[in-house]
């Protein structure tokens, strides 16, 4: 059995071949920087984190955006489970304050 192809058969599969591969979405890969040197690179981290609250969508879960915002939880005030206690009286205790003068 002997099939045989049209004159320009392989131009037209050569043609969807460069298409299909023309329609895939590749972006270059960006060095993923630690959480200790995003700490000690205050401007790179405040860069990253405008990019990545600019657009969350599709770079929120990036390594170099969760790193970036760990250093800047670290760097700031940090986590409020670090802060110490802010010795704040109740309400009650302040009404009964209140009542006494």
């Amino acid at each position: 059995m002997d099939v045989k192809f049209p004159r320009y058969a392989h131009v037209g599969l050569a043609f969807l071949v460069l298409a299909a591969t023309g329609c895939t979405r590749e972006t270059a890969k960006e060095e993923t920087y630690t959480v200790d040197f995003y700490r000690s690179h205050s401007e790179v981290r405040e860069a990253k984190l405008r990019a990545c609250s600019g657009n969350p969508g599709e770079l929120g879960n990036t390594p170099n955006c969760v790193n970036a915002a760990r250093a800047g939880e670290l760097e700031g005030i940090g986590s409020l489970r670090d802060l110490p206690p802010l010795n704040l009286s109740s309400e009650t205790a302040t009404r009964k304050s209140a009542s006494k003068d």
